[in-house]
């Protein structure tokens, strides 16, 4: 079936095979085990959310993420209390290139 109209409310049209308008009510989101609810809360108090970078990520499970799961004391670190180590050039440019022969031409004079 396709979709005709349906926006934000419980009930949309859909077309049926055969060509027919038909009346569908969307399905309703199941309840969370309490699991994921735990995980959930855990994810909002440590700062972890849609669009951070995997280096945060990656470093609030270690350090969030599980004391927080296993009910110990845990440190909460927003997004901008976090700074990451940065390169100077991005990986696979032309000025990280440039940048590595003058190091290397460099390297090679002191010799």
């Amino acid at each position: 079936m396709t979709v005709i109209k349906g926006g934000k409310n419980k009930v949309t049209l859909k077309l049926s095979p055969k060509g027919r308008v038909v009346l569908a009510w969307k399905p309703r989101a199941y309840a969370l085990t309490p699991q994921q609810k735990k995980v959930k809360e855990c994810a909002i108090a440590c700062g972890i959310h849609k669009g951070i970078s995997r280096e945060f990520l990656v470093r609030q499970m270690k350090l969030c993420i599980a004391p927080c799961m296993q009910g110990k004391p845990f440190e909460r670190v927003g997004p901008g209390d976090y700074v990451a180590p940065r390169k100077k050039y991005p990986p696979g440019s032309i000025r990280e290139a440039i940048a590595k022969a003058e190091e290397y031409e460099r390297e090679r004079d002191r010799r």
